[in-house]
């Protein structure tokens, strides 16, 4: 049996249901390597990033987790790049060339990740999801050490009042 076959529906609605605008707690599901068409020449076809998040606590009515979906192009470094954007997002910073090329898939699918959403209607009319920034969800803090009390804090000695000159009689005046 094929690829597609096993892995994939044939509908027009996109076969999963939009979730509402916000941030959800994800895992990175897959990146896979499709093909698209180019943004400049509807003729050249590129070959692309495609990133599939799925919510970890958060689910539709049928009890399914929700998929963000996010394409970006092949090339990192470029500041306009939407691989550049999303993986300093990821990343927490930008990766020099030997880290970028040494990025564990394993271990980025292992992590989970903070993925803000916006919904949009496409032009077919159909209610969908836009990811607009990926971070690393941040490990909850450890409880509080208790803090030892605070030694005593010396007393400032107060500036004393001026003199009270007022019985001395001033020499020059008139």
């Amino acid at each position: 049996m094929s690829f597609f076959a096993e892995n994939a529906e044939i509908g027009g609605g996109g076969g999963f249901v939009a979730a509402p605008q916000g941030v959800y707690l994800c895992n990175l599901h897959d990146i896979e390597i499709v093909d698209a068409t180019a943004y400049n020449d509807p003729s050249t076809k590129t070959t692309d990033f495609k990133w599939i998040f799925e919510t970890v606590d958060d689910t539709d009515e049928e009890g399914n987790p929700y998929r963000f979906v996010k394409f970006t192009g092949r090339r990192y470094g470029d500041d306009r790049a939407n691989l550049t954007t999303l993986l300093d997002q990821m990343m927490g910073r930008r990766l020099t060339d030997e880290e970028f090329k040494a990025l564990d898939l394993p271990k980025m699918r292992a992590a989970q990740w903070r993925v803000m959403v916006d919904e949009y209607t496409n032009a077919k009319g159909f209610l969908n999801n836009k990811i607009m920034s990926v971070k690393p969800a941040v490990a909850p803090r450890p409880a509080a050490r208790p803090q030892a009390p605070a030694a005593p804090r010396p007393q400032q000695r107060r500036p004393s009042p001026p003199p009270d000159n007022s019985d001395i009689q001033d020499p020059f005046a008139e």
